[in-house]
């Protein structure tokens, strides 16, 4: 679509020369046509998009599992205040992500009563391809809510520190632990916090995989 209507530009005269090895927009944020096809977004012209792990996405083990429920049509995952529980997914990480930044991480959960405790969440994570160890390095960040927690109203913690773009490549296979750091001084909730979604918010610099 974007290639049919720049042709078409082309052809009306709003846009002269060869369609291929162009770029579109100002001298730092353009769009780039290389000289095969492919589209590459620099500066502002790029865009984040949103990966959304919600509550029927993680898996538990044996020990360690939070509870689950509905409030109204969500689905949550329910962090007790006692010990440290813990779910488990896996994620892709795409071809569109620019490899030179690092992904911020949310969280949306709310908890039920009137409690104006804080919540510690921790993200652990580990990324790899075919060839690396598979039960290798793990990275962890952890997050204190802050703010009012109104008692049934959605909270959305967004983590200060963010996933490296040290620590992973196009096309890893990523494992990831949410988990609620009960035990930590600064967790002060006396009652379950109820997570709704994790949030990755990465930036997209191009189409996806070149062929």
């Amino acid at each position: 679509m974007i290639l049919s209507n720049i042709r078409k530009l082309i052809k009306w005269g709003h846009i002269t020369g060869n369609i291929e090895d162009q770029k579109f927009g100002s001298a730092n944020d353009y769009t780039y046509f290389t000289n095969n096809g492919n589209i590459f977004l620099v500066g502002k012209a790029r865009v984040t998009l949103h990966l959304d792990l919600n509550a029927e996405s993680f898996k538990f083990r044996d020990v360690k599992q939070p509870g689950t429920g509905f409030e109204g049509l969500f689905q949550t995952l329910d962090f007790n205040s006692s010990s440290e529980e813990e779910a488990f997914t896996e994620e892709h990480v795409n071809y569109r992500w620019d490899d030179s930044t690092d992904i911020e991480v949310s969280i949306d959960w709310f908890h039920d009563n009137v409690d104006n405790g804080v919540v510690v969440w921790g993200l652990e994570y580990s990324s790899i391809k075919a060839g690396e160890v598979v039960n290798g390095t793990t990275y962890t960040l952890t997050q204190a809510s802050s703010g009012n927690h109104l008692a049934g109203n959605l909270q959305t913690t967004v983590f200060t520190e963010k996933i490296s773009h040290l620590n992973l490549e196009h096309d890893d296979i990523m494992a990831i632990k949410l988990f609620r750091k009960a035990t930590d001084a600064q967790d002060t909730l006396g009652e379950d916090a109820r997570a709704i979604e994790v949030h990755f918010h990465f930036i997209r610099n191009k189409l996806g995989e070149s062929i």
